[in-house]
């Protein structure tokens, strides 16, 4: 049985990339000896994550890394630990993941090493940097992007094979989405003190600048104007959560906006919410667009990373796609929704058919087992 180590930044919280690593972590040691090690400790492990994967036996392993420059001694931790596990395959997620993993796996002599590419950030890239990274990607056995935008960026940065690199799209396990009748969701309603005939609006991820959730506020405030009776969920946790609260205080909406913090389980509050919302300036292919489709919301999200594909794609017309930080665009979509509800309606049976169709994770799960067993 190959064995495999997963490399990942690190676990402070659970957001899409996570979720992502968790499930390869558990799915994957099906076939394979898996374990997974984290880079950074910024402020430990989930306990969601540990009990998760403590559940599946996975080893994990806390390399302790600078995070605020290149870690010269945890690098050569890193290849020790690759070299003591007699690890076959390395698989990374991230740009630092992917750096990391890369040299540490050369100084170990593995020449099977996956990486991933999630999002077109802005990184600043000097000539040193473009560099070091045309050196680090050659030894890349195989690159897994979301889109097809995504490969031509990194075919253009790193001067890649394209033979080597291949377009995934993320998996969702199907039989995991829950089904909730109707007095279920009156009994979600009734504990978050929400009107029965609410329209409801819903936003999930961290509460960081890049999220743009004091756009989506501010969105928010016009959508009331015409719609009053809306209640907006934003379910997350992070660094902006005071400064949030405190805009929606001034904007006078402290009863339309419900804080939830994070939640292992989204899909209780995605059932009773009628669009997805999704402001964000930079994604790869967030995770939460696919589990709000494959609860049958319709979305309204900035055009950012793989979304405008997944949302417009050949037949299907799951949403609608906004420029960034364009607040006029995106009180027009979500007015839009809420005004035509046979639209709501055929975009619900058009995200799930595609969450069905292109995002299982069985797909995903046999692309890795067919390009793991291929390796020597």
């Amino acid at each position: 049985m190959k064995n495999i180590l997963l490399v990942c930044n690190s676990f402070p919280n659970i957001g899409g990339i996570e979720k992502i690593i968790m499930k390869h972590a558990c799915f994957l040691n099906k076939e394979f000896t898996i374990n997974l090690c984290c880079l950074f400790n910024e402020g430990g492990l989930q306990d969601t994550f540990l009990r998760e994967i403590t559940e599946n036996r996975i080893p994990v392993f806390e390399l302790n890394a600078n995070i605020r420059k290149f870690d010269i001694k945890a690098l050569y931790r890193l290849s020790k630990l690759m070299t003591s596990l007699k690890i076959d395959i390395v698989r990374t997620y991230s740009i630092y993941a992917n750096r990391y993993g890369l040299l540490a796996a050369r100084l170990a002599g593995i020449k099977n090493v996956v990486c991933s590419y999630h999002s077109i950030y802005p990184f600043p890239v000097t000539k040193k940097t473009y560099l070091m990274d045309s050196m680090i990607y050659s030894n890349c056995k195989a690159l897994i992007v979301s889109s097809e935008e995504m490969k031509q960026h990194c075919l253009t940065r790193f001067k890649f094979n394209p033979h080597k690199v291949f377009i995934v799209n993320d998996g969702l396990d199907l039989s995991e989405i829950p089904v909730y009748t109707a007095q279920d969701k009156a009994d979600i309603k009734k504990s978050l003190n929400i009107n029965e005939n609410d329209k409801i609006l819903i936003v999930i991820g961290r509460l960081e600048p890049v999220k743009k959730f004091d756009l989506l506020i501010e969105s928010f405030l016009s959508v009331l104007k015409i719609y009053p009776d809306t209640t907006l969920l934003i379910v997350g946790d992070g660094s902006q959560r005071q400064a949030l609260e405190s805009l929606v205080a001034t904007c006078g909406i402290i009863e339309k906006v419900k804080f939830l913090g994070y939640q292992k389980d989204v899909f209780r509050f995605l059932s009773i919410s009628d669009i997805f919302v999704l402001t964000s300036t930079y994604e790869g292919m967030p995770l939460v667009v696919l589990e709000a489709m494959a609860m049958g919301l319709p979305v309204v999200s900035t055009d950012v990373g793989n979304c405008r594909d997944v949302l417009a794609l050949r037949d299907y017309e799951c949403g609608i796609v906004c420029p960034i930080g364009d607040k006029e665009k995106i009180v027009e979509g979500i007015i839009a929704l809420l005004t035509d509800e046979s639209k709501r309606k055929q975009m619900s049976i058009s995200a799930k058919k595609r969450i069905e169709e292109d995002f299982s994770l069985k797909n995903e799960m046999d692309f890795y087992e067919e390009l793991f067993n291929s390796f020597n």
